[in-house]
């Protein structure tokens, strides 16, 4: 099955962004496009809730489609506001692409004091974490501190989106009621060709407790059994997510889940009881199969440790989804042909293939920018 069909969830950012506004007393509403790619919804949106603020998620495979959006909305006199890791690397692309302003950073606060403004007329240039166009120079406030205390945020705003049609859409396909699930924020590894450290690389989570309670809601509220951690490296911190499988299988008896891991994190001797909390699936990413393709992506992890995380995961029977990286600089035929040794060898059973692109603002990018084309 493709990916890009099955694998559908409710965007957790937009959501939390929505919780947190609302829990400042913002009204908002969410058009999500996930099962249409039609505008009209959006468009339908604009003329009935008639917004004075609309934020846009951006991404650089749909950066054309937030600049799209920002042009259809901006004859309404609608104020614009682009956030996201693309609209973050290269704000003059979205500033000069129709939107008004740009969000650096993490959006909640910025996206209430921005609406606060809009509302009584002032203008929010100049406001920590915001990015403007004037003139034809970007100015940009200054740098607002990242959320130190998630436990203080509200759950996201699952009943601004069709939950049923996204649960029901995983019931179809697998028998499960399948959502995501986000409990950290940050990475303290840096890895050259992700967009992450854009954000930062501050390592912040919610605490076992917190975790707990939003899964049991989703579950009384939606009948939710299956979800997925969707952190970017999930169980950094051991003693931290031993608490939280004791809590799993303690309050949350029969759920399942997957998550996405590095190699160097998971351990054999946890595995078990990864596998008894419910673990089913593990995202993991290899990359290479070559020690020296690893170390020029600055991935900090060894040949030894992929190869014992599969086997350990093998003997679990946690199915293993391994993601692979070709045509990173300096990638050899010999290097290539490492990873298909390595991949024959522990045969995953299911596995991605990515081409190597340098997105802007990450470490990749500013290695090779001189030579893109435009």
């Amino acid at each position: 099955m493709d990916r890009k069909e099955v694998e559908r969830y409710p965007s957790l950012g937009i959501l939390q962004l929505a919780a947190f506004a609302r829990s400042r007393g913002v009204e908002v509403k969410v058009v999500d496009l996930t099962f249409s790619r039609n505008l009209s919804a959006f468009e339908e949106a604009i003329r009935s809730f008639r917004p004075g603020l609309v934020g846009v998620h951006t991404k650089t495979l749909t950066a054309a489609r937030s600049i799209e959006i920002a042009q259809r909305t901006r004859a309404a006199g609608i104020y614009l506001l682009a956030g996201g890791p693309d609209a973050a690397s290269r704000p003059d692309h979205y500033l000069r692409g129709g939107f008004d302003a740009v969000v650096q950073g993490e959006g909640e606060e910025v996206l209430v004091d921005v609406a606060r403004r809009v509302a009584d007329g002032t203008d929010p240039a100049g406001l920590p974490g915001l990015s403007v166009l004037r003139g034809d120079r970007i100015v940009r406030g200054p740098p607002r501190p990242f959320l130190r205390d998630l436990d203080a945020l509200p759950f996201p705003a699952w009943d601004l989106v069709d939950m049923e049609g996204y649960l029901s859409d995983w019931e179809r396909r697998t028998g499960e009621r399948r959502t995501a699930v986000l409990t950290s924020r940050g990475c303290p590894f840096h890895c050259s060709w992700c967009s992450k450290p854009t954000f930062g690389t501050t390592f912040r989570q919610q605490s076992p407790g917190r975790v707990i309670a939003e899964i049991r809601d989703l579950r009384e509220r939606y009948g939710v059994n299956y979800v997925r951690f969707c952190d970017d490296v999930f169980g950094i911190d051991r003693r931290w997510l031993e608490r939280l499988l004791d809590g799993l299988m303690s309050e949350l008896p029969g759920l399942r889940f997957e998550c996405l891991a590095r190699v160097d994190l998971l351990k054999p001797d946890l595995l078990g009881r990864l596998r008894r909390a419910g673990l089913s699936r593990v995202y993991v990413g290899v990359e290479s199969g070559s020690q020296r393709m690893l170390d020029l992506m600055n991935r900090g992890t060894r040949l030894a440790q992929i190869e014992q995380a599969a086997t350990a995961l093998r003997k679990e029977g946690i199915r293993q989804y391994w993601f692979l990286m070709l045509g990173y600089p300096g990638e050899t035929l010999e290097d290539i042909e490492a990873t298909l040794r390595l991949f024959r060898r522990f045969s995953p059973e299911e596995y991605s293939v990515s081409i190597a692109v340098p997105v802007p603002g990450t470490a990749f990018h500013e290695k090779v920018k001189d030579r893109l084309l435009n």
